[in-house]
C-alpha cells in the first residue's frame, strides 16, 4: 500500500513540476535554456518513479555562463545499514555494516553546438570523496570490529548529447570517466 501512495506522490509532483513549468515558461525572445543566469536542477528517474543516481551524482546544479558554457556541481550520497542475526549458530552470531559514501563534483561544461537542435557536449572539472565503513562480527565469545575512513580527490571528465523535449526539460545521455 506504502509503495502504492510512493508512485502516486512521485507522479503528482512531475506533474505539476510540468504543469508549474508550462505556467512559467521564458519569454519567447528566451525561450532556449541557453542564456547567461538560466539554472537546472539534474536527476534521474528509473523504473517505479525512483529517484537514482546519474553519472555519479544523486543530483546536480547547472547553471549556464552563456550559450555554450555553464558550470554544474553534483552531490552523491550513498549509504547502507545491514544487520544479520545467526541464532542458530553454535557461537550464536551477530553480524552489522555500516557503509556510507559522500561525494562533491564541480564541472565546466562546453556544448559545442548550442543552436542544433541535439546538444553536444563535454565537460571537466575535480571531485572530492568521502567514505566510512565500519564492519562488527559479533559471537558469544568474541567482537570483531573493523573500520575504515576513505578520503580521495578525483579528475572528472565527461562528454554527452542533450535533447530539450520542452523549453525547460530535456533528456541527456552522458559518458563519464
Amino acid at each position: 500500500m506504502m509503495d502504492i501512495i510512493y508512485k502516486i506522490t512521485i507522479a503528482t509532483v512531475l506533474i505539476s513540476t510540468f504543469t508549474i513549468s508550462n505556467g512559467l515558461a521564458q519569454e519567447p525572445e528566451q525561450s532556449s535554456p541557453f542564456h547567461e543566469g538560466a539554472k537546472a536542477l539534474q536527476f534521474q528517474i528509473s523504473e517505479n518513479f525512483n529517484l537514482e543516481s546519474f553519472s555519479g551524482t544523486l543530483f546536480a546544479y547547472k547553471r549556464y555562463l552563456s550559450e555554450d558554457r555553464a558550470n554544474k556541481i553534483g552531490l552523491s550520497l550513498n549509504s547502507q545499514y545491514i544487520t544479520s542475526d545467526f541464532p542458530d549458530n553454535e557461537n550464536d552470531r551477530e553480524d552489522s555494516l555500516t557503509d556510507l559514501n559522500l561525494g562533491v563534483e564541480y564541472t565546466r561544461m562546453h556544448y559545442t553546438n548550442p543552436d542544433s537542435e541535439i546538444k553536444f557536449y563535454y565537460g571537466y572539472g575535480p571531485g572530492i570523496n568521502f567514505g566510512y565503513d565500519r564492519t562488527v562480527i559479533d559471537e558469544t565469545n568474541s567482537k570483531l570490529t573493523n573500520q575504515s575512513t576513505l578520503y580521495g580527490i578525483s579528475g572528472i571528465g565527461y562528454a554527452g548529447v542533450e535533447l530539450f523535449f520542452h523549453s525547460s526539460m530535456s533528456l541527456h545521455a552522458e559518458y563519464q570517466s
